[in-house]
């Protein structure tokens, strides 16, 4: 359970940046604005960075523990911090213009939220079972 915790802070924190990030958007788009203030930008960015910094000191060369290759967990958690660094621009773009949306599909924002909370709940209670697919096509692993 230890490599899902080292993960699950960084990713709840992510988490409620986007959202709340977006939330400041609908305010924002609400008063007639086209992107969100640059210093709001400007704070939203630096979390971001802090939070991507995080993510990839919580997935440290596998080396530095003793072992040659990351697990599988390890990997993927890895892998999506630095989608998160490379993709910075395209992740925040509905920050500066205000018709991107966070997501482009509707459905999915629908339900997002609630399968999110699920899941993190599941998460933390140990009930996700091996080879629980995640959407995005992520599967769980079940590490313990």
């Amino acid at each position: 359970m230890a490599e899902i915790s080292s993960q699950a802070s960084w990713a709840r924190a992510m988490l409620d940046l986007l959202m709340k990030a977006d939330a400041a958007t609908d305010r924002a788009a609400g008063k007639g604005r086209r992107s969100l203030s640059p210093q709001q930008r400007g704070r939203i960015s630096a979390a971001y960075d802090k939070i991507v910094a995080d993510a990839i000191a919580a997935n440290p060369d596998p080396l530095l523990r003793g072992r040659i290759k990351r697990t599988k967990l390890e990997a993927e958690g890895f892998n999506l911090a630095v989608a998160f660094r490379d993709h910075k621009a395209e992740i925040l773009r509905f920050c500066e213009d205000l018709r991107v949306p966070l997501t482009n599909n509707q459905g999915e924002r629908d339900l997002r939220m609630a399968k999110l909370q699920q899941l993190c709940m599941a998460a933390d209670y140990g009930q996700l079972g091996e080879g629980h697919e995640l959407s995005g096509g992520f599967a769980w692993t079940g590490a313990a």
